[in-house]
């Protein structure tokens, strides 16, 4: 989601935060697609679980997924259980 849209809770992991905006815009694709193209470059992982939320995202998932995976020369990785768990967000 667009930074402005954000909850405040995220605002811990802001240096991250700018490190994706800078890849997203450098790269010239969206958030969406910098997600999945990234995580499907990783030999370890063959399944991934999306939420959406109407057919027209379904579409620009699918056609996200057939492309071919982005490796990344920056750091994005995060080990804070607080951030990569979604049951550990607090937001209301």
């Amino acid at each position: 989601m667009e930074a402005d849209l954000r909850p405040n809770y995220f605002n811990t992991w802001n240096l991250l935060w700018l490190e994706y905006e800078n890849i997203i815009k450098a790269k010239r694709i969206s958030r969406l697609e910098l997600c999945i193209r990234y995580i499907l470059s990783f030999k370890e992982i063959n399944k991934i679980v999306i939420g959406l939320d109407s057919l027209k995202h379904f579409k620009e998932i699918h056609n996200t997924i057939l492309k071919s995976p982005i490796t990344l020369n920056e750091k994005l990785d995060c080990n804070d259980l607080n951030l990569i768990n979604p049951t550990n967000w607090k937001i209301n």
